[in-house]
């Protein structure tokens, strides 16, 4: 996979965000309404400002960061573990593990499209799948107990914006 750096990154993103109910709507007529003629074509938008790029890190710098990746995995694998059937009682826990990780979370934000990263954790993933998705399961597991409790979908919300 070319992204394997956004797995690691966003693994527990898409493993959450995946345990909550769908809440899709069925689009009204309004909303399916063609637009009148003077409205059809937009005027077209300014190219967006190109980033400077990200610099790449050394290689222990990059063990240091997925290392907290590994920890804040760890952490909420830990806090579904220690809630049991409580879905107040994770979702307070798991805000506060992504309230420690905030930092962390904004560092990965930084690498997200840098391509020499996305290599790195595709070979970093190679070694250390397990590490990863061994506790995030625990969440997945946990979360779709608690899909529908309003503070757990809270938190993935949280979560969710976090990882964007």
């Amino acid at each position: 996979m070319k992204h394997r750096f956004a797995i690691a990154l966003f693994t527990a993103t898409l493993v959450l965000t995946g345990c909550k109910k769908n809440e899709a709507k069925e689009p009204t007529t309004a909303e399916l309404a063609p637009l009148p003629d003077s409205a059809a074509t937009p005027p077209p938008a300014e190219a967006p400002a190109t980033p400077a790029p990200t610099p790449t890190l050394t290689g222990a710098e990059f063990d240091a960061l997925m290392g907290k990746a590994v920890a804040m995995f760890t952490a909420m694998g830990d806090a579904a573990d220690k809630s049991g059937d409580d879905c107040g009682k994770l979702a307070a826990s798991l805000d506060k593990v992504l309230a420690d990780n905030q930092p962390f979370m904004a560092e990965m934000r930084k690498y997200k499209d840098n391509e020499e990263m996305n290599r790195m954790a595709e070979e970093w993933m190679k070694v250390h799948q397990a590490e990863v998705m061994t506790p995030m399961m625990k969440v997945a597991g946990a979360g779709q107990k608690c899909a529908d409790h309003p503070e757990f979908a809270k938190v993935m919300e949280k979560f969710s914006e976090m990882g964007n």
